[in-house]
């Protein structure tokens, strides 16, 4: 398994060495304390058709950001799993954004590259567990093998969304009818209108291949969150990097989502309090 580690901070460049051989014991490790030390050796696998799956990269670099970085490996290698190392929390949010594996603040210890790895799944081999991620900070959307997933039924979205925000639970057809129409149609419409969205639901997934993340029972329907990663569902594990990339927004496109919202945000004090 092959491991890129760029830090310009000499002293901390081994060390960050140990701790990813401790982790990984099956790495091999190539550390540059240069951004351009790094891109020559990205250039060498490129050209000697090597794969990269590991690339741990401090945020801050002379000449460039890791984000800058991070993006050229993605480009050369898509695979690759990118996780930055930084004293810095508020980078969190942009590391994500980028579709980064973890953000670990320093200094870098073997667990926490062990726990990263449990958290996002990249000890376990099932396909749909490493394929679906949803995004709840900000704007809520779906994410299959990193690609966007696109509804054509806003409704549907919503409905996703829901059950994203019940974790797990079940949810009931009158609960649903509530939370999607808030009572604006009468019984009938309510009815046909929610068959008509759990329909063009089923079919998204599908044709995504992913219809099992959702248990669709006959007047229940609740997600199963063994197979998706999530921002939301890792800041109530308290995973940090989930913590710090919460900026207060959670699924905005949705009013009855700003209860939650408010939630995340006490937490996040709280949270923040007991560190500080």
């Amino acid at each position: 398994m092959i491991v890129l580690a760029v830090d310009d901070e000499k002293y901390l460049l081994q060390s960050i060495i140990t701790e990813i051989q401790t982790a990984i014991p099956d790495s091999t490790v190539y550390a540059f304390s240069e951004n351009r030390e790094a891109v020559d050796f990205i250039n060498k696998l490129i050209n000697e058709k090597q794969t990269l799956d590991f690339a741990f990269l401090d945020v801050r670099l002379g000449g460039c950001t890791g984000f800058d970085l991070a993006e050229k490996i993605q480009s050369a290698f898509p695979s690759v799993r990118i996780i930055f190392c930084t004293s810095y929390r508020e980078y969190a949010f942009d590391a994500y954004a980028i579709h980064a594996e973890g953000y670990l603040l320093k200094p870098v210890k073997a667990e926490n590259i062990i726990d990263l790895l449990k958290r996002s799944g990249s000890e376990d081999k099932s396909v749909n567990k490493r394929r679906v991620r949803i995004q709840t900070f900000g704007n809520f959307d779906v994410f299959v093998d990193g690609k966007l997933v696109l509804f054509n039924k806003g409704k549907a979205k919503e409905l996703l969304a829901y059950l994203v925000d019940r974790k797990g639970a079940g949810v009931t057809a009158a609960e649903m009818s509530a939370v999607l129409w808030d009572g604006c149609e009468n019984g009938i419409n309510l009815n046909n209108n929610l068959q008509h969205t759990k329909k063009d639901l089923k079919n998204i997934l599908n044709s995504y291949g992913i219809g099992d993340i959702v248990i669709f029972g006959w007047n229940c329907l609740a997600l199963d969150v063994s197979k998706v990663e999530c921002d939301f569902y890792r800041f109530l594990a308290s995973d940090m990097s989930a913590i710090d990339s919460f900026m207060g927004e959670y699924m905005k496109n949705y009013d009855w989502a700003e209860f939650t919202a408010a939630e995340l945000f006490d937490r996040k004090k709280v949270f923040l309090s007991k560190i500080n």
